[in-house]
């Protein structure tokens, strides 16, 4: 379905996901231009456009004339959007007016709770995925379709367990609370390795005056340098067990979810939905409260349950794209 298709590919950068979704795409056959749709990731841009991304539409407009300029003389046959965070109704028209023929597609993976200037551009677009049940619920057109793991994660290693529990990702929201009272639970009785990032120092300075629960942290409890994705598949596949955090406005299951149960790895998560999915096993997975995230130590201790091929390959990359696609 893919071989000679053309693709038109607009994402944010997040995590290099962005990069493998394009290399997968192009070893199934397509045809594949990639433009960040973001014109900076400058800390500064990413938070204007967040807020509101008129605050920043001069930047933004010259960005996307240089990219309709550099494919003024191409046809697709798809145009792909993921998140739309810095694209307006505008830029969408202009391409819908360049690409008259194209399957204009959208797919988010942050809730529209976080991501509310998004919801304008909904009827737009010939077909929406979201990876947030909630949302797909409530948006007409929007169909729900879970994230996906990196073939990175189902590697069939022998387990090595260098790492009792691991996390690494972006501290957010209460996430650094509930880390650390888990973290305290665990300390001196497990190997643990921790990675908590902050995208810069000027970041963590501004969450000390703005945020309570960073009010007795140091700036060297945290990283500023994202891990590649090998080094996290490396780490998730040394540990026994993996904890994970969702933003407490998202009900949808994070990309961490599926690579630690693709690489056969037990889960400790605050998301209570994950019950809801043909994946769930309380012997693979702990859901532990928010406010009193108590660990079961019985489940530390216990093997993880295979898990069958036939649920796991639904929510790989592969099967994503299908579905997106088809």
């Amino acid at each position: 379905m893919f071989k000679d298709k053309k693709i038109l590919f607009l994402s944010v950068r997040f995590h290099n996901y962005e990069v493998e979704i394009l290399k997968k795409l192009q070893s199934l056959g397509a045809e594949v231009d990639f433009f960040d749709s973001r014109p900076s990731n400058s800390f500064i841009s990413k938070v204007l456009i967040r807020i509101n991304n008129s605050l920043v539409s001069r930047r933004i407009n010259k960005y996307y004339d240089q990219v309709f300029a550099s494919i003024a003389e191409k046809t697709y046959d798809y145009v792909f959007v993921i998140k739309a965070e810095s694209v307006t109704s505008d830029i969408i028209l202009r391409f819908k007016k360049a690409q008259p023929n194209a399957k204009f597609i959208l797919y988010l993976y942050d809730s529209i709770r976080n991501n509310r200037q998004v919801k304008g551009l909904i009827p737009f677009f010939d077909k929406v995925l979201t990876f947030d049940k909630e949302d797909a619920d409530l948006i007409d057109i929007a169909i729900f379709r879970p994230l996906f793991f990196l073939d990175d994660y189902c590697q069939e290693i022998k387990p090595v367990n260098t790492y009792d529990a691991c996390f690494i990702g972006t501290v957010h929201s209460d996430r650094y609370m509930i880390l650390r009272k888990i973290e305290r639970q665990l300390k001196g009785r497990y190997k643990l390795f921790f990675y908590f990032y902050l995208p810069s120092k000027f970041y963590y300075y501004a969450k000390v005056f703005t945020d309570s629960s960073f009010r007795n942290t140091r700036a060297d409890d945290f990283k500023y340098k994202s891990l590649p994705h090998t080094e996290v598949a490396n780490i998730v596949l040394a540990s026994k067990v993996v904890v994970d955090i969702q933003h407490p406005k998202q009900s949808g299951l994070t990309m961490r979810t599926f690579e630690v149960l693709a690489a056969k790895r037990k889960l400790i998560t605050t998301n209570k939905s994950i019950k809801d999915y043909d994946l769930y096993n309380d012997l693979n997975v702990c859901v532990v409260d928010r406010k009193n995230p108590l660990i079961d130590e019985r489940f530390l201790n216990s093997t993880f349950d295979e898990i069958s091929p036939d649920i796991l390959n639904r929510y790989s990359l592969h099967s994503f794209l299908i579905d997106v696609f088809s």
